[in-house]
């Protein structure tokens, strides 16, 4: 048998906002040799799987298409551009072919370890019963000795609180999809094979939720922290990246109470049982805002 090129494979699944980009960025941190990153990603059924970052020209230059990421020792070691900042392709199957394309060219010309201890990658605002659809052979960066799927989940009220702070969608499809995640983290559905749920609220808070959810995915080291805040997305919806080397000291649970008297936060609640029926199974230690009582 040949050996396997990565000996972990995360794939995550998580909606903008929902903190992800720290968890991955703490389970790469495990890891003390090479781990590639691959973030943001899409597909073309059967074919294609690369990163939705494509560079999109609008007054200013917006986006890069920096979307591979390179780790060793624990350091960040390459981050590569799949397109020039000055390129625009917006039409999806003309992009996904371009990325990719240019993604396998990194890792043939510029001397990435053939053997790594992780390869992540990221799907954002997907729902999980369309998972099906994926190529997940097509998504392959060599063979993997374990493979695990992850489910991050942030409470409704700091997660829409975020979402809307920042400009992001919020419509009846995008909650939609965050409750298939939910759903799927409580069994109610079984679209993964044994997914991980890391609640986001517990990951920040409490070193010993992090520990066990360590244990959870065989590594046998010790938990090694939320370290800094993850570059991506513009970082906080609320300070920016004001506190990137202090991740810790981010009130990240508390963000719907800065918004509570706000209008349009409210009324993103509105009609939305099934999303507080969810909050409520997963996230019970948070009471709701009172002005869903009122």
């Amino acid at each position: 048998m040949q050996p396997f090129t990565n000996q972990y494979e995360f794939r995550i699944f998580a909606m903008k906002r929902s903190g992800h980009h720290a968890v991955m960025d703490w389970i790469r941190r495990h890891f003390a040799g090479p781990v590639y990153l691959l973030n943001n990603c899409s597909y073309s059924r059967n074919s294609l799987f690369s990163s939705t970052r494509s560079g999109r020209l609008t007054e200013q230059v917006r986006f890069g298409g920096r979307v591979s990421l390179f780790f060793e020792r624990g350091e960040l070691v390459r981050q590569a551009e799949h397109l020039k900042k000055d390129q625009l392709l917006d039409e999806p199957q003309n992009r996904l072919e371009t990325l990719e394309a240019a993604e396998h060219r990194i890792l043939n010309e510029n001397n990435v370890p053939l053997h790594r201890d992780a390869y992540l990658f990221n799907l954002e605002d997907f729902p999980l019963d369309r998972v099906g659809d994926i190529p997940f052979s097509a998504a392959n960066r060599g063979q993997s000795e374990h493979i695990r799927n992850v489910i991050v989940l942030r409470d409704p009220f700091n997660w829409l609180a975020s979402r809307y702070k920042g400009d992001f969608p919020i419509d009846d499809e995008i909650v939609a999809a965050w409750c298939t995640h939910c759903r799927e983290a409580l069994r109610e559905t079984n679209y993964l094979t044994d997914p991980l749920l890391v609640n986001y609220n517990h990951w920040f808070s409490d070193a010993a939720y992090r520990q066990g959810l360590t244990d959870q995915l065989g590594i046998d080291v010790r938990e090694p922290g939320i370290g800094e805040m993850a570059n991506f997305g513009g970082g906080s919806s609320f300070s920016g990246m004001e506190h990137r080397r202090d991740a810790s000291s981010m009130d990240v649970l508390n963000r719907w109470k800065i918004l509570q008297n706000d209008p349009g936060y409210r009324q993103l609640f509105d009609d939305r049982d099934e999303l507080l029926r969810l909050a409520e199974l997963l996230f019970p230690e948070i009471p709701q805002p009172e002005f869903l009582s009122s």
